[in-house]
């Protein structure tokens, strides 16, 4: 059993690079996962969970976990080496069948090196959520970033540092909750110009409202629409189980119904300081203060 085990992973290290390489890139709390496993329902694809994440390829110290481009300035990128090693492979969950239909890259680390590794894939998927959805969600989970990584987004470039000092110097950054809300900022402006051009960019509300025509526009743009139209139900069927990091107890196609849920944790004051962040950032026409996206994902243009 072993050495067939063995011989079969094997098969598919030398291989999948033969076949169709999924890159699904967000900020934490975004959906990801969700996504991921949609797409993934039927475990066709090896699955990569966090490959990108800077303690795991990098041996980054705890203090940080999103790699920047200096951080790969000495190493070689190589898909093969960092996707696909023995390293890598070992530190994910098990896929669930050995495949060779290709593999799936979930990451919501990359932002900074996305310019680094996007032409590694066939397919870039970049998800963006409401950022008050994002800092709430981060609030129950767990701690995001350290102050580390902050300030390597916020150093990112001067324009960064001149958007986050405003911040600070108005004193729109006091909470965790806003400073999550900076770091949506920060890797969405640090993302977008190679993002917009170079990745297919949905939203999170679109899915929760209205997953058949969004998930129907998903597999057409990897050129699985067939593959959707003849398992419709089965995937469909998979939209509503709760992703493997869900930390909600509602069901996903009961979110519509939380999508304003920061407005019942958090006070006017509170948000009204987190729309001045997103505001200063330029990203405000994308939500503008609303729970939804105000634009259509296929017309978005950089401000």
């Amino acid at each position: 059993m072993y050495y067939y085990l063995k011989n079969n992973l094997r098969r598919v290290l030398l291989h999948a690079n033969e076949h169709t390489k999924l890159l699904l890139l967000g900020d934490g709390r975004s959906g990801t996962t969700w996504i991921a496993d949609v797409l993934n329902y039927d475990g066709r694809y090896l699955d990569f969970f966090e490959s990108y994440h800077g303690q795991q390829v990098l041996n980054l110290p705890e203090s940080r976990i999103y790699p920047t481009g200096g951080d790969f300035a000495s190493i070689p990128i190589h898909f093969k080496k960092y996707v696909l090693s023995s390293k890598i492979f070992a530190a994910q969950q098990k896929p669930r069948g050995f495949t060779a239909s290709g593999c799936f890259v979930k990451d919501i680390t990359a932002h900074m090196i996305f310019s680094l590794i996007f032409q590694e894939f066939g397919y870039r998927i970049y998800i963006i959520r409401n950022p008050l959805s994002v800092a709430l969600s981060k609030e129950k989970y767990g701690r995001w970033h350290s102050i580390d990584d902050l300030q390597k987004l916020i150093n990112f470039s001067p324009k960064l540092r001149a958007m986050s000092d405003c911040c600070f110097s108005r004193s729109l950054v006091n909470s965790r909750f806003h400073e999550y809300v900076l770091v949506w900022c920060l890797l969405n402006k640090i993302a977008f110009p190679q993002v917009i051009s170079n990745a297919f960019v949905i939203f999170y509300e679109d899915f929760l409202l209205n997953p058949e025509q969004s998930f129907h526009d998903l597999f057409a743009y990897i050129e699985q629409e067939s593959r959707f139209k003849k398992y419709r139900s089965r995937i469909l069927g998979s939209v509503n189980k709760r992703s493997r990091t869900s930390v909600d107890s509602y069901p996903i196609k009961d979110g519509a119904t939380h999508l304003r849920a920061w407005e019942q944790n958090k006070s006017k004051v509170e948000i009204s300081l987190a729309y001045q962040i997103i505001e200063i950032f330029e990203l405000d026409y994308l939500y503008q203060g609303n729970a939804v996206p105000q634009i259509c994902p296929k017309k978005l243009i950089l401000n």
